[in-house]
């Protein structure tokens, strides 16, 4: 027969609640991979306009409906966003040209209170600010 290590049960016991509390972390990073997702495409969407922002010396009209069926195409419900942004024409070289896209996302969170979890959704900002300068020469 085996001898009884001295410490084996809080050993192990702190193994199992190791591995619960980790185990219960990635669960909660799973349930904000997709407002993360979200917020990191929409930059991407924002980096790129501005790009063309600069050449063409602000937002164009065409500009404008591209970016909008670009953000639409992923799924993104128009109603909440706002595009603010420097129309074209306005502004001379060298000038600051902006683009700031606000939309409102929903996320689930999670409340835990003793052994009772509760779930709610919230809305949540996200606010993409982008300036450059104008490389549009009148």
């Amino acid at each position: 027969m085996r001898k009884k290590r001295k410490g084996f049960f809080d050993v192990s016991m702190m193994t199992i609640i190791a591995i619960v509390l980790m185990i219960a972390l990635v669960v909660a990073l799973f349930e904000y991979a997709p407002p993360l997702v979200r917020y990191i495409n929409i930059g991407q969407v924002a980096r790129s306009t501005i790009l063309k922002m600069e050449k063409d010396g602000g937002l164009t009209s065409s500009e404008r409906s591209k970016l909008m069926i670009r953000l639409k195409d992923m799924g993104l419900d128009m109603t909440k966003m706002t595009i603010t942004a420097t129309a074209a024409g306005t502004v001379d070289f060298g000038d600051d040209i902006v683009l700031q896209i606000d939309y409102t996302t929903k996320v689930a969170t999670k409340d835990v209170d003793g052994i009772n979890v509760s779930t709610d959704v919230k809305n949540m900002p996200m606010r993409f600010y982008k300036v450059s300068t104008s490389k549009k020469k009148v």
